[in-house]
């Protein structure tokens, strides 16, 4: 008999891809998060050389200003700019010092010093003067960093080339002072190619990974490789432009040659250089594809090891069962011998199924020997079905009359119960406008009620307001009466005034005549004096000195008299004045008198349409309690009427479940009647049937027997031997 492995080739199949898919899948996860682990420390470790190389710059460059600013309090050259030695012999002096100074400090390529002219007289390197001592033939005076040191501050100047060298260069500027004025200019170059072979070159990140510095412009001005120093520009590629405009960040780009790059760039504040520290992504990367070759190295033959271990341990699971299965077929395919038995040894779930299926096969023969005893009894219910169909046809036939008659009478309640329906609709269609009426009404009332209150609250608002006024109004018209009254003072005091006036002016027009009158007189004197001849002279000095004192007395009470005739006019206008004001304060009282009047008329009325609106209020709110008591009514009729109509739903229901009964009747006692012939007809076929499961359950070997038993010591030897 040939054997189906394919429970053992799924188990393994299984259980192998599982364990592979498992595999995989903690292994990419792994390599995931390793991989990102080890792209974020290598960004971190790029990004932190970049802020350690901005911070070596500043503190670099700080330190290189401290350096220039200390050479420019030299004892040489302030003893030549202030005079105590000049001349070839001062600035001999300062070159031997600054040449010293250049030897010592490996950075600097010159120290200068220059006039305020810019004209170089001394320095470092000799050999780019014109002669030692006499007057150099390089100029600074247009180089940027030399005006700015004119103006008292330190310069770290852009990248420039050396005048005398040629050389690219950054040069440190500061001003020389001597008694508490700039004197001249000291300033340092330092080389570009020494700063970064000693700064920036030893500055290495893995294999591929350099630092370079480029200006505010994208030039180069420090990188490990010379020739890209004041050569290249960055800014002639987009991700050198993105550099320039973003200042700091990181940036991920393909060079020209196919390379991909990661780059950690920042700004170092002083010289304004951005700092740029880049690394190939391959290199980054490439600690992940050497975990990758190693897990795979690793996973195969783990994989491998797995599948024959699983293959293994379901061939020893499987045996077993593969045995039961064998014989199971043999009983299946024998003689229907249920006498047979599977073995039970062991207690594997192999032995507890052989248990159940003997089991089975016990019970099997059983049903067997229930069935031989059953169909001897079904030959006689097979005669006993045909008297029983012949009786069925006939009450059949009676069902069949009364179900006609009962039809009927149940349509003339279908009938009535219509009419009904559609009255009790017509009263709830009616009971329902009547509601929206009553709903549409109460909300009305509600808006009704609203507008009173908000009336009410205005009305009270107002009268509150009216009282204030009224108050004011009586403060007012005191206050008018008693200008009224100040005023007819003022026109008293006027008329008196006016009065004095009158008289003043008659006392300056008798002043005036009696001048005119003393002038006369005095000239009369004159006359006489002039008669008498020297012994009237006296006499008419004196004559001469009345009449000018008559004159001034005259001018001066004609003056008064003036003065007195404007004031009268004045006093006649503020007269006229004060009187227009006394007819308009009456004016205005009798205006308060009339407001006064209003405002008590108007809060009278405020008071009574105060009452009316809480009356109104009262009124409906005892509207919207009936509009509610109707409301209730009306929902009462609502439920009532819809009860009435869910009834004659239910009894419509009632009735056409009693008319669709009487029709599943009418049909049943046709299918009875049919069923009664069917039966008469079937108790034949049943008589066959019963002769043929004679037959079959015939076939079936029941009892233990010789035979039997050793067809059992046979079957389990063969299973045993499989």
């Amino acid at each position: 008999m040939k054997r189906n492995n394919a429970i053992q080739r799924g188990i393994v199949l299984t259980t192998f891809f599982s364990v592979i898919a498992a595999i995989f899948l903690v292994t990419t996860l792994a390599i995931s998060g390793s991989e990102e682990a080890l792209k974020r420390s290598s960004e971190y470790q790029i990004t932190q050389t970049t802020d350690l190389t901005v911070g070596s710059i500043a503190s670099w460059i700080a330190n290189r200003v401290a350096d220039v600013k200390l050479w420019a309090q030299l004892d040489e050259i302030v003893e030549y700019f202030d005079g105590t030695v000049d001349g070839p012999e001062g600035i001999e002096r300062i070159i031997t010092e600054l040449i010293a100074i250049r030897e010592s400090y490996e950075y600097y390529s010159a120290i200068n010093v220059a006039n305020l002219d810019g004209e170089l007289f001394a320095g470092s390197r000799p050999e780019i003067l014109a002669a030692r001592g006499a007057e150099s033939n390089i100029n600074i005076a247009d180089r940027a960093y030399f005006q700015t040191a004119l103006r008292g501050e330190t310069r770290v100047s852009d990248m420039i080339f050396s005048r005398g060298t040629g050389r690219p260069l950054i040069v440190i500027a500061h001003p020389v002072r001597s008694g508490g004025r700039i004197v001249g200019v000291i300033f340092a170059a330092v080389n570009l190619s020494r700063f970064t072979e000693k700064l920036i070159g030893p500055i290495t990140v893995g294999e591929s990974g350099y630092v370079y510095l480029f200006d505010r412009d994208g030039i180069v001005v420090s990188h490990p490789d010379p020739e890209s120093i004041a050569t290249f520009n960055v800014s002639d590629f987009a991700w050198g432009a993105r550099m320039l405009e973003e200042v700091r960040g990181t940036i991920t780009y393909t060079t020209p040659a196919g390379n991909e790059r990661f780059v950690s760039f920042d700004r170092e504040d002083v010289t304004g250089w951005g700092v740029g520290t880049g690394i190939d992504v391959a290199e980054i990367e490439a600690p992940v594809r050497a975990l990758i070759k190693k897990v795979l190295v690793i996973v195969l033959p783990v994989a491998l090891l797995l599948g024959l271990l699983s293959f293994l341990l379901t061939n020893r699971f499987i045996r077993p069962l593969q045995r039961v299965v064998t014989a199971m077929q043999r009983i299946s395919e024998g003689d229907a011998d249920l006498t047979m038995a599977l073995d039970e040894r062991g207690n594997h779930e192999v032995a507890v199924l052989s248990r159940s299926f003997n089991r089975f096969l016990a019970g099997l023969a059983e049903i067997i020997r229930h069935i031989r005893g059953v169909t001897g009894r079904v030959t006689e219910v097979k005669s006993n079905l045909g008297n029983l169909s012949t009786e069925t046809a006939a009450s059949s036939g009676e069902i069949s009359s009364s179900l006609e008659s009962m039809r009927d009478q149940i349509g003339r309640l279908d009938r009535l119960i219509v009419r009904s329906t559609g009255a009790v609709s017509g009263v709830n269609g009616v009971i329902s406008d009547f509601d929206a009426s009553v709903e549409h009404q109460a909300v009305s009332i509600a808006q009704l009620s609203s507008a009173i209150e908000e009336m009410t609250a205005s009305i009270e608002s107002v009268k509150k307001v009216i009282d204030t006024n009224e108050s004011s109004v009586g403060s007012l018209l005191q206050s008018s009466r008693s200008g009224g009254e100040k005023i007819d003072n003022t026109n008293a005091m006027i008329d008196l005034v006016n009065s004095r006036i009158d008289q003043l002016s008659q006392a300056a027009a008798l002043i005036d005549q009696i001048a005119a009158q003393t002038n006369l007189l005095s000239m009369n004197a004159s006359i006489e004096a002039a008669h008498a001849g020297d012994a009237g002279k006296g006499f008419a000095v004196v004559a001469e000195e009345i009449r000018k004192l008559a004159t001034s007395a005259g001018d001066n009470a004609q003056t008064i008299g003036d003065a007195l005739s404007d004031i009268t006019n004045q006093i006649v206008t503020a007269a006229d004045t004060s009187r227009e004001s006394r007819q308009a304060f009456s004016e205005i009282e009798s205006g308060i008198e009339t407001v006064a009047s209003g405002l008590s008329e108007i809060a009278s009325a405020i008071a009574e349409l105060s009452s009316g609106g809480k009356e109104v209020l009262l009124s409906a709110s005892s509207l919207s309690d009936s509009g509610q008591t109707v409301r209730d009514g009306a929902q009462k009729i609502r439920t009532d009427a819809a009860l009435i109509e869910e009834s004659m739903g239910d009894i419509t229901d009632i009735s056409s479940n009693v008319v669709s009964g009487m029709g599943e009747i009418a049909t049943g006692t046709q299918q009875n009647r049919q069923s009664a012939q069917q039966v008469r007809d079937e108790s034949e076929q049943l008589g066959t049937s019963i002769d043929e499961i004679s037959t079959a359950v015939g076939r079936f070997t029941i009892d233990t027997h010789a035979n039997g038993a050793r067809a059992t010591t046979e079957l389990l030897a063969d299973v045993s031997a499989n």
